[in-house]
Formats: C-alpha cells, structure tokens, sequence
C-alpha cells in the first residue's frame, strides 16, 4: 500500500506471515491518498531503479497508478478491496526486548538457518530457536540431520522467553536494515514480535512466530 498522509509516504506491505512498514516525508506538497499496487509490479520497478538515482514519479487515478522514470513508464493496475489496518496491528508494548548489533545477529541467524532446510525433506523447514535470558540471547536450530546452536550477549530487558520463528523472515528484514543497532520487541511466545530502530525511524518489522513443538 502506498498511502500518503500530512506529507508522509507510507509503504506497507503484508503477506499473513509478517509486515514490513516504511516511510519518508516528501520534499513537495502532496494531496492525500492510499493506493494498493501489486508486489509484482514493485518488483519489476525495483530492478529498474537499482542502480539509478533518478526522481520517479508516481500518479494514481481511480483504478491505475503511473511509475515515470527518465524514459520509462510503467502503468499498473490498483488491487481493490480494504487493506489491513496496519497500525492497529502493530503491537506498542513489549514483554521481553532486545538491544542487538544487526550485522552480527544477522550473520547468527545466516549460520543457524542453513540446518533449517532438511537435506532429505528438502520442501521443510524447520523453525529456529529463540531462547532470550538475561543478557544473553540462543539462537537454535534441530532437525533430523543435526543441531547447530549460537550465543549472543547482548542487551535484555524484561522477562525470559522461548520462541520460534522462520529464519526468512528475519533476514528478509535485517538484509535491508542499514542501522547498526535494532530493537527486537517480543510479546509471549505466539504474539509477533517487532524489530524497530534504536531511536524514532522510518521502519517497522513485524514477524509472527511458529509454535515450537515440546
């Protein structure tokens, strides 16, 4: 969804699983407006701007929006229907919170998800491992063909938790997270968990866990 408010371009972006919010405040005065394109299309513009620094701009009508680049032109359908109410969704409060260098917690969650995939189910996967006590963070993994498991001391707060999730999702947001430092907010076991920016930013991650068996 691309959603202007007040100025503020909001990008937001679900799949049932996770979603990942984005915004930045406009350079000129915009009028308002929300408009759902489809992720394919974005994906066919990002391999278009990837290496170019050009201003785009983007029109939208009842039922189209226009990507203008410097020779391009791309038009696309709007999905209809209601989109989610993301920042109801959101959650604000946290149970257990970690402070956490993202480069190295990316590279643990990189090592840990190669045993996620099983060599001989080569469709499963297994869920990793997110063990948080105080000070320190385990990050886990099992599957019929061994075990790996990581430590980190790291920055806790609140109170000790067990979780598992998807290690996809993490990497799909910590690749794109250029902070050196995030904040990863959790709930209980099965309420999603949320990475934000150390101070007030322009992301929000929010990732549901996988019930762990016992």
């Amino acid at each position: 969804m691309f959603e202007i408010i007040n100025n503020k371009l909001n990008l937001v972006a679900i799949d049932g699983f996770r979603l990942a919010w984005n915004s930045t405040y406009l350079t000129e005065k915009t009028n308002d407006f929300s408009a759902v394109i489809p992720g394919k299309t974005l994906n066919e513009i990002n391999k278009i701007i990837l290496d170019s620094f050009d201003t785009i701009t983007i029109g939208v009508s009842k039922n189209q929006a226009l990507f203008e680049m410097d020779n391009c032109k791309i038009v696309t359908r709007l999905l209809e229907g209601e989109f989610l109410n993301y920042s109801n969704v959101i959650p604000q409060n946290w149970e257990t919170r970690i402070r956490a260098n993202k480069s190295i917690l990316q590279n643990c969650f990189e090592r840990i998800s190669l045993i996620s995939t099983s060599s001989t189910e080569k469709e499963k996967k297994y869920p990793v491992k997110v063990l948080i006590d105080i000070g320190k963070i385990t990050i886990s993994c099992t599957n019929q063909t061994g075990d790996a498991k990581e430590e980190l001391y790291i920055t806790t707060e609140g109170k000790n938790l067990e979780v598992g999730f998807n290690p996809k999702y993490f990497l799909d947001a910590l690749k794109v997270i250029e902070d050196e430092e995030i904040l990863v907010d959790f709930g209980s076991n099965i309420s999603p968990c949320v990475i934000r920016p150390v101070e007030e930013g322009e992301y929000t991650y929010m990732i549901l866990p996988i019930r762990l068996k016992e």
